[in-house]
């Protein structure tokens, strides 16, 4: 490129912690190209410091250059809020290609106000699919993989569906980067600072975290929910506490639930705090999509609250358990520790990991940069 020509702009689009863990070694690694200048853009969906701002500064990762501030609105309000603010800014700074991740509002907005201007869309965790079609989500990864220029899926079943459903981009499969995060990070995480400092240095315990509406907008669910997790008479429950999950907790009454010893509950976790408490854990509880996949990574068995899941990969290697919590209400069922623990045994029998081998980043990067100077990636 001649120095007096103007550098391709890539825009990358956020909205939640997920999606700036996951998308910081592909920004990483874009940084590397100097012929492309990279522009962060934050929906606001997740919009307290320490459900995002705190990630950028942990993993080292440029600070957006805006944030729309859309907040917590009604799904719909949400999606149209995102629309118009990314159209916005769009058509201010032209970009060559927006880049976006996974099934959230923020990435379904991007994408619709990037189709609508003539903006090619690179959609990475294309593919995933639960087959779910009473999750939100399920809808906004179809709606997503059908705009998309460039889909990279994170694992050969996804790249299947997109092969089955025929979606008119271009499918280049290289990985899951937050593998990458989690092998990077792990190497430098300060030694038991966290556990020491919540008396966990010697103590057994598991891992919960709740946050789905599903869970926790219903009383007898989240009461239910939390007897049962709380009758582990073997192990302390560390539970992080999402806003939401705090919020109704409080509006229920039922927050003498966790008032005892068997819950040690704590403020929402940096993503290096989350990984130092997960890699000592024995396993995990959790309706959320990212640290079932994380637990995977950290060989911990994992209850998923959920009735379906979009990492079905892990559920057919046995090694992640899914629990409908409307069931839990409507019998006796209780949580086996001894089920989770010969989980454990299924991760040493494991010859390699769907999700490649933790240098998908510097792939999705090449691909993304090169395209950058294509005028259409859907003729490769």
């Amino acid at each position: 490129m001649k120095t007096s020509e103007k550098k391709p702009q890539l825009a990358i689009v956020v909205g939640t912690r997920p999606e700036v863990i996951r998308f910081a070694p592909i920004i990483k690694a874009l940084e590397k190209y100097t012929d492309v200048s990279i522009d962060i853009l934050h929906t606001g969906q997740h919009y307290s410091q320490d459900m995002s701002q705190i990630f950028f500064d942990e993993l080292h990762v440029k600070p957006p250059s805006i944030n729309l501030g859309v907040g917590s609105l009604e799904p719909a309000h949400q999606v149209a809020n995102i629309i118009v603010g990314c159209a916005d800014y769009f058509i201010s700074t032209k970009p060559e290609m927006v880049c976006i991740w996974g099934d959230t509002n923020s990435s379904l907005g991007a994408a619709l106000a990037a189709n609508k201007l003539k903006i090619r869309v690179c959609h990475i965790e294309a593919g995933c699919r639960s087959f779910d079609y009473r999750m939100s989500e399920e809808y906004n990864r179809i709606l997503i993989d059908r705009l998309a220029d460039i889909l990279f899926p994170l694992a050969a079943n996804d790249a299947r569906n997109l092969t089955r459903e025929k979606v008119p981009g271009r499918i280049v499969q290289a990985g899951d980067p937050l593998l990458d995060v989690f092998i990077e990070n792990t190497k430098q995480l300060p030694k038991n600072r966290l556990r020491k400092k919540l008396g966990l240095l010697h103590t057994k315990y598991c891992l919960l975290t709740l946050h789905r509406a599903e869970n926790t907008d219903d009383k007898e669910i989240l009461s239910t929910i939390l007897k049962k997790v709380g009758a582990l008479k073997s192990h302390v429950v560390l539970f992080p506490m999402h806003p939401r999950t705090k919020k109704m907790l409080t509006e229920f009454g039922l927050l003498p639930l966790i008032d005892n010893d068997r819950f040690k509950i704590v403020q929402p976790l940096s993503y290096l705090e989350l990984l130092e408490v997960l890699l000592a854990a024995d396993f995990v509880i959790t309706d959320s999509g990212g640290l079932q996949k994380e637990a995977f990574f950290a060989s911990k068995p994992c209850l998923t609250l959920r009735k379906s899941t979009e990492w079905t990969d892990t559920v057919k290697l046995g090694v992640n358990l899914l629990t409908d919590p409307q069931s839990l209400t409507q019998t006796t069922q209780v949580i086996s520790v001894n089920k989770l623990n010969l989980m454990k045994n299924r991760f040493a029998r494991l010859k390699a990991t769907p999700y490649g081998k933790g240098n998908a980043a510097q792939a999705i990067a090449k691909v993304i940069h090169q395209a950058c100077f294509r005028t259409n990636t859907q003729s490769d």
